[in-house]
């Protein structure tokens, strides 16, 4: 197979599942700046070397200013966007601007995400969630998992899946 296309087009749009991971956020992680921060880590080791990886969760996030999260593998962005300013190895971006300061957090933001990769081996792959709050250098600070003192909890989970036609 070897890439996205050959795979839906062998599978009809489907694909048999091989094998699945999970893994969730068990506390609160602050992320500051435009260094991208490690909010979980997933591994898989995959039966195939031409397999689909299928990645997706769910993010909750505090919305401060501009935040960016991504998937990267084995600790490099599975995708570069050219072009954004904040953060060319994430995928998402959304702009949330504080309610009355760059320091206040006064909402949660609810986000799915979903990322596709192909094995491309037979060994342990670690797949990780990615997030940066920053804005053309500029950092801020927004927390992913809780808004507080556990006021607003909320999980933050991945799922992987490898596929097969």
């Amino acid at each position: 197979m070897g890439n996205l296309s050959d795979f839906f087009a062998a599978a009809g749009g489907g694909g048999a599942l091989v094998q699945a991971v999970r893994a969730e956020l068990t506390s609160r992680v602050t992320v500051g700046g435009n260094t991208p921060t490690q909010i979980l880590t997933c591994n898989i080791t995959p039966q195939y070397d031409d397999s689909i990886i299928e990645i997706f969760g769910i993010l909750q996030h505090t919305g401060n200013h501009v935040n960016s999260f991504g998937i990267y593998k084995n600790g490099s962005p599975i995708y570069t966007l050219s072009g954004n300013n904040n953060d060319t190895g994430l995928q998402h971006t959304n702009y949330g601007a504080p309610i009355t300061s760059t320091t206040e957090y006064g909402y949660q933001i609810v986000q799915p995400f979903a990322s596709y990769d192909t094995s491309g081996t037979t060994s342990a792959i670690t797949y990780a969630l990615m997030f940066t709050t920053s804005w053309s250098g500029t950092g801020y600070t927004s927390y992913v998992g809780d808004r507080s003192s556990s006021d607003m909890l909320g999980k933050t989970f991945m799922f992987i899946k490898e596929l097969r036609p």
